[in-house]
């Protein structure tokens, strides 16, 4: 794991560089949280609201057989997303576009494939996956809506750890962008799998 955090370090700082120079509107992650005094029950509604975003930053993933880390570019509009994520994995890059009736995954020099589902898209033809699908809530702070979840909050009622659907979330960091605060560094562990993402940077 220590290997992965070096990695993790160089990317963030290397994305953070790229992005800050070529998207001045986007929130960079060393932006302090707001720190609002509020109800669990006020900030997810808050949290809710957010709908649409553009999300830069670092990603790993340890498997029993592999540990990879890459950047990830995510564009999400209501129920419509791309997900961009690129080198240093074994692979130059993949693209994930979702929409509510299809998931298409493009790699390079390969024509794009379809699914229903991302996560068995990615199985097949990567060799592991992420929970794509709980992304967008787990990314905002936010448990799913339709399954159960133990929750454990801060003095602010900001997640800091959520156990969902088999996977655990660690919420390390918050990063302040407009009027809310959203995390920046999350860590999410499955048997046999896990997952550390670092925001560089956030746009609303």
């Amino acid at each position: 794991m220590k290997d992965i955090g070096h990695k993790m370090k160089s990317l963030v700082t290397i994305t953070c560089c790229l992005g800050l120079a070529g998207c001045a509107s986007m929130i960079p992650s060393n932006q302090p949280p707001l720190n609002q005094p509020m109800s669990w029950s006020a900030r997810q509604a808050e949290l809710s609201k957010i709908t649409s975003w553009t999300i830069k930053g670092a990603i790993a993933i340890q498997t029993e057989k592999q540990a990879e880390t890459a950047y990830i570019n995510w564009s999400q509009n209501e129920r419509n997303y791309q997900m961009h994520i690129f080198g240093p994995l074994g692979m130059a890059s993949v693209t994930i576009d979702g929409r509510p009736d299809k998931i298409i995954m493009t790699l390079p020099n390969q024509a794009p494939v379809e699914a229903k589902t991302p996560e068995n898209l990615l199985q097949k033809e990567l060799g592991w996956t992420l929970p794509v699908s709980n992304l967008s809530f787990w990314i905002r702070g936010l448990p799913l809506s339709n399954s159960p979840a133990i929750k454990k909050f801060d003095a602010y009622h900001h997640l800091t750890q959520l156990k969902q659907s088999g996977w655990t979330i660690r919420y390390l960091r918050y990063t302040g962008v407009k009027n809310t605060d959203l995390p920046s560094k999350i860590f999410l562990t499955y048997p046999k799998l896990s997952l550390r993402i670092v925001v560089s940077q956030w746009q609303i």
